[in-house]
């Protein structure tokens, strides 16, 4: 490992843990909130529909496993569980939006705002530098 690779990546490692330590710090009294009786209510239907939803796609997953379909199709099986997977999540993360139950009441989501924008950024920035 060349000098410049290795200070670069303590750099980076450094950089980070310094923007964690700040978002952390000024994220936690504005990023709380509380979640009323209905927000509940939604939040526990939405984790029941990912969860089916994660279940079923599991379970196409091992019938495609089992018929050794994953030879002739252009997916590996690590990309189709990480899928999977983002799909659970995103029918949760869907659900609750599209119900007005993601954020809590009373929750500041100017925080939200500011670090998806620093993230959106970063990821531009990194993407266009390649």
């Amino acid at each position: 490992m060349s000098t410049s690779y290795a200070a670069g990546l303590a750099f980076g490692i450094v950089t980070a843990l310094i923007i964690f330590a700040l978002v952390w710090k000024f994220s936690k009294k504005s990023m709380k909130g509380t979640f009323d009786e209905r927000q509940e209510l939604v939040r526990g239907r939405g984790y029941k529909y990912a969860c089916f939803t994660f279940l079923g796609l599991l379970t196409l997953d091992l019938l495609i496993e089992s018929l050794d379909a994953f030879e002739t199709l252009p997916v590996s099986r690590t990309l189709a569980i990480f899928f999977i997977i983002l799909v659970g999540i995103m029918v949760y993360a869907l659900y609750c939006i599209k119900n007005d139950s993601y954020f809590g009441v009373g929750t500041d989501t100017r925080t939200y705002r500011a670090v998806m924008w620093i993230v959106i950024v970063c990821n531009a920035i990194s993407g266009f530098s390649v």
